[in-house]
């Protein structure tokens, strides 16, 4: 297994000279999410999949109208720019059963050794399990995983998420079953803002707790 990093130019130059590979990535109201197939997209890329993934009907605040028409213009900037893709609708929060055929479908579909994972615009609970299947499975044979960066401006200096649920496990990532010690310490990983870490400390509110945080 070889782990090299870099920019784009230096991973297509190392692996992608020559071989035939295919893309999976998401479709979304991110311009960025059309990074990668329109970089990518050549003689050598054999197909493109997109997936597009919807949140929940009663989510809050209801941005839907929004992501759509930004949606919208990110399929008109692909289709000007010639780029070929498939595509299928998805539920934000599809069970593990969803998710891992999803993962199925595109192992079936698969027409060339490489796969291109881009996780610029996949919610973890998606590209998490995805990854980790075409880790285990033989019919992967080389993965790349690519991720854009948000941009010159940087990330927007207001909320990243709203309406956001409470900590749990992401599907197929649940901790093993085992005899809980009676000292526990719980580290906790704040990026850009903590959202419902009020949730993870009342699951340990009774427990003998050290704390540690680390910050972004």
């Amino acid at each position: 297994m070889r782990l090299p990093w870099g920019n784009i130019d230096f991973i297509k130059s190392l692996f992608l000279n020559g071989a035939k590979y295919s893309i999976l990535g998401c479709l979304s109201f991110e311009e960025r999410s059309c990074s990668v197939p329109l970089i990518l997209s050549g003689s050598d890329c054999v197909g493109i999949e997109l997936l597009e993934i919807l949140d929940p009907k009663d989510a809050f605040p209801d941005y839907s109208a929004d992501i759509r028409i930004c949606t919208n213009r990110n399929v008109k900037i692909l289709e000007s720019n010639g780029i070929k893709y498939s595509s299928e609708v998805n539920k934000l929060l599809a069970t593990e059963d969803d998710l891992i055929d999803i993962i199925g479908r595109v192992q079936a579909g698969k027409r060339a050794p490489t796969t291109i994972l881009d996780m610029t615009s996949f919610p973890k609970r998606y590209f998490g399990l995805i990854l980790k299947r075409m880790l285990r499975s033989s019919e992967f044979e080389n993965i790349i995983v690519t991720y854009t960066q948000a941009g010159a401006a940087g990330y927007t200096t207001n909320h990243l998420a709203e309406d956001s649920m409470p900590c749990d496990h992401l599907p197929s990532f649940a901790p093993p079953i085992r005899h809980q010690p009676k000292k526990v310490t719980l580290a906790i990983s704040v990026g850009f803002e903590p959202l419902n870490i009020r949730s993870v400390l009342e699951t340990y509110r009774e427990k003998h707790l050290k704390l540690l945080t680390l910050y972004n």
